[in-house]
């Protein structure tokens, strides 16, 4: 008998898809990627791709999408970063700012691919049967000049520039159809969560002679994941939450939260995200994260462009964003039985669920191979 992952792509094409992890230079970021590989390595989270027998027959690659490729330590950068917070944001300020994006991309390369390379070393020798889910593990980076190299901007623009293809290397992502943005406060709720993510995407496939191979239909899915689940408390994000709240709770409540399937490729969706950088991306005063900006500025803004378009934002319980809400790994299945992965800003504690740690230690020997 045929799993349910088998009877779906049955008589299919595959679609390409790419789990994409944003990441910066800091140390920290390392570390919460190295913490969410032992997460993924959790006995009750394996495999990420179910074998083949199971139907588990995707080929999905692992790819670190990093703000730069200059490193953590460069001077250029770090002047230029420097520069854009003490300036007063001039035309002069800006040509000057200019000048130093176009010095620092001159000089900073493969920094991005060095440290994704020491990464992937530790990730295959800790955790080989992880990696054995993934057919390729690369890196690539978005080239952020000094200016935009801040948050909440530099956040917004790595998104802005994975969907347009305006990466340091934009063929790198030719390859693929859709890519799943996957921060490292996302953590799996059961296992063959990679399989999952291939049964979310659309399944009417023809030939795109431009790419000279098997595509999904255009203007079937833009975006598709979990809107916001969590109370809106007060105190959450500095209370910003709350304002926001206050201001627009349509959108607060009905975007799609970042951590979410999204169309490579397609003009219409482009189109879309090239305008929401265009109204408020280079905007110093916008704070406003671009899953929300997204929806509230620029998809939702005209009427009739929602009511032909809205059927390409779509609402999935493959994974749950519930915000500031921590629970326990069994507590969460049991609230969320068809959810596959969940999103919340957490510690990397409270992503575990509440086992002892003589039963931790005993399913990471198993999971490793080691004797126990």
């Amino acid at each position: 008998m045929k799993s349910d992952f088998e009877s779906v792509w049955d008589g299919n094409l595959l679609p390409s898809l790419a789990v994409i992890m944003p990441l910066t230079f800091r140390p920290q970021d390392r570390q919460k990627l190295m913490n969410s590989f032992e997460v993924w390595a959790d006995s009750e989270r394996m495999p990420p791709l179910l074998p083949a027998s199971a139907g588990g027959s995707a080929e999905i690659d692992l790819i670190l999408y990093f703000n730069n490729d200059c490193g953590p330590d460069d001077k250029a950068l770090g002047y230029g970063k420097k520069t854009f917070m003490e300036s007063q944001h001039r035309p002069e300020d800006f040509a000057q700012l200019a000048w130093i994006a176009e010095k620092t991309q001159t000089h900073c390369r493969g920094k991005a691919e060095e440290e994704a390379a020491s990464i992937f070393r530790q990730f295959e020798e800790k955790y080989p049967n992880v990696r054995a889910s993934f057919r390729n593990l690369r890196a690539i980076n978005a080239g952020l000049p000094p200016h935009l190299d801040v948050y909440p901007t530099g956040a917004n623009h790595m998104f802005y520039r994975l969907v347009l293809n305006e990466i340091s290397d934009p063929a790198a992502l030719l390859p693929y159809d859709y890519f799943f943005y996957m921060e490292t406060d996302v953590t799996p709720l059961r296992a063959g969560w990679l399989n999952r993510l291939v049964v979310e995407l659309p399944r009417n496939l023809h030939l795109d002679p431009a790419f000279g191979m098997h595509k999904p239909s255009a203007k079937s899915l833009w975006v598709r994941g979990s809107n916001p689940r969590n109370k809106h408390d007060p105190a959450l994000h500095g209370g910003n939450l709350q304002g926001a709240m206050e201001k627009d709770p349509v959108s607060m409540v009905d975007h799609i939260n970042g951590n979410a399937l999204y169309a490579l490729h397609d003009q219409g969706f482009q189109e879309l995200v090239r305008n929401n950088r265009d109204l408020v991306g280079n905007s110093l005063a916008f704070e406003m994260s671009y899953d929300v900006s997204l929806f509230r500025d620029s998809f939702r803004k005209n009427l009739e462009y929602f009511q032909h378009h809205s059927h390409l934002y779509q609402y999935s319980e493959f994974i749950v964003n519930t915000g500031g809400t921590t629970k326990g790994l069994h507590e969460l299945r049991n609230l969320y039985p068809t959810a596959h992965l969940y999103h919340k800003n957490a510690t990397d504690a409270e992503l575990n669920d509440s086992r002892s740690a003589a039963e931790k230690s005993k399913a990471a020997r198993l999971i490793r191979g080691a004797s126990s």
